[in-house]
């Protein structure tokens, strides 16, 4: 028996451009790698686990656009 199986992946990287435990760079290298659509968002001056709480008005507003983008 044979399954052909299809995923379509949708990525939204919301991330610390500071965080020191996982480098930004490594967001940037999985978007790439994504074959679905994927968007990355840097925040300055977020550290780890720290971008939605430095900008919680930008997290709304790049959701918004990447479900939109979506069709969603």
């Amino acid at each position: 028996m044979t399954f052909i199986l299809h995923v379509i992946l949708y990525i939204f990287l919301y991330y610390g451009a500071e965080d020191e435990l996982i480098p930004a760079k490594n967001s940037e290298d999985m978007a790439e790698r994504t074959k679905g659509y994927s968007e990355v968002r840097l925040i300055p001056e977020a550290g780890h686990a720290e971008s939605i709480l430095v900008a919680p008005e930008k997290y709304e507003e790049y959701v918004k656009a990447f479900l939109e983008e979506l069709g969603l």
